[in-house]
């Protein structure tokens, strides 16, 4: 069973050893972000150093747990999405080596996981949603120091939001090119899920429109640096506004506005000019292969620029060789169409004297 300790119950479940028995992973609510600075509302038992925690009791000992980061105003939080000043310092106020909240020890070990628990999640400012917990992302990744994290292993990254939020699954599916899980669950006062719980992860298949929107919560980023995946750099500022080389998705996208661009020019000047008119009725064999071939490419540089724009593989590995030769099919039209013209050159009638 899953159990969300919050801090204010905490005294119940000292002596309670049925607590301990049948919970199998527990959750400590140990960071209320202050929305306006970024920092902690308050310091708990989670940040204690006498040893005060549920977590340091012997009972516990065995037990997984993760650090709760917790926020309840849905509105105030929209605020901390926009203001960097306040992100950042809550980056340092959660990871930093020397007195981030996830480096904190409970009988001898760090946290298994991180949760991000946000019941009252407004989802108005989901591009700086998605920015958010990808720089989580990055910097759970990246973080360390002479080729080696600052975690004993890279921490169970989720989410949680109130059933509430379900009508948002497709987005929030999205994000789990970032997050490890997300649930869907509601808790009592006490700590304990009341109903069903949902969750999704990587495997949830979201719909292919929804995947590719979310692709636009993520363009013009300001991340002003790049790294390579295999990258540790001690630096949290950098590594949060970090991405990683992209597939060149920007190259794809101008050439497919070029496409776009040539193909509604060949629509109007059949429409508006007489010449191109006649020229496309008197030589069908001629502007079909080229209409075939400009169509044709239009929705094969719209699937590359989709998966170079992917964290994930949407379709297939962009970066495999043989899956260029896509780019070629295309051309097969116009190949037939010279064939076939040569073979007519060499063949065709000859007036006989």
């Amino acid at each position: 069973m899953y159990m969300m300790c919050p801090w204010w119950v905490e005294d119940l479940y000292r002596q309670d050893s049925l607590v301990a028995q049948k919970t199998d992973y527990i959750g400590y609510i140990g960071y209320v972000i202050n929305v306006w600075s970024g920092r902690q509302n308050l310091v708990n038992e989670w940040n204690g150093t006498r040893g005060n925690c549920i977590l340091d009791l012997p009972a516990f000992k065995d037990k997984f747990f993760e650090l709760v980061v917790f926020n309840r105003k849905g509105e105030a939080f929209d605020y901390f999405l926009r203001s960097e000043s306040a992100r950042q310092n809550f980056y340092a106020r959660l990871l930093h080596y020397d007195y981030g909240a996830l480096q904190q020890t409970h009988n001898g070990k760090k946290a298994d996981g991180l949760n991000i628990y946000l019941p009252d999640f407004t989802f108005k400012e989901k591009r700086a949603f998605t920015q958010f917990i990808k720089s989580l992302s990055m910097l759970l990744k990246h973080y360390g120091k002479d080729g080696k994290l600052y975690y004993d292993q890279k921490p169970v990254f989720s989410l949680t939001f109130s059933r509430n939020a379900l009508h948002e699954q497709s987005f929030l599916a999205t994000l789990t090119r970032y997050v490890d899980f997300i649930h869907f669950i509601d808790f009592d006062e006490y700590g304990f899920p009341t109903g069903e719980q949902e969750m999704i992860d990587n495997t949830f298949r979201t719909s292919f429109i929804m995947d590719f929107v979310s692709q636009f919560y993520v363009i013009h980023e300001n991340r002003p640096y790049t790294i390579k995946r295999t990258t540790i750099n001690p630096d949290l500022r950098m590594l949060s506004q970090a991405n990683y080389a992209s597939n060149n998705w920007e190259l794809y996208f101008t050439l497919e506005v070029l496409l776009l661009c040539l193909a509604l020019g060949l629509i109007l000047a059949y429409n508006l000019s007489s010449s191109v008119y006649i020229f496309s009725t008197r030589y069908p064999s001629l502007t079909v292969p080229i209409i075939v071939t400009l169509v044709t490419e239009i929705i094969i540089l719209f699937v590359y620029m989709v998966e170079a724009a992917s964290d994930v593989t949407v379709f297939f590995h962009i970066e495999t060789m043989p899956w260029y030769t896509l780019l070629l099919i295309p051309l097969l039209p116009l190949l037939m169409l010279g064939i076939y013209g040569a073979i007519k050159l060499y063949f065709g009638e000859k007036v006989q004297p």
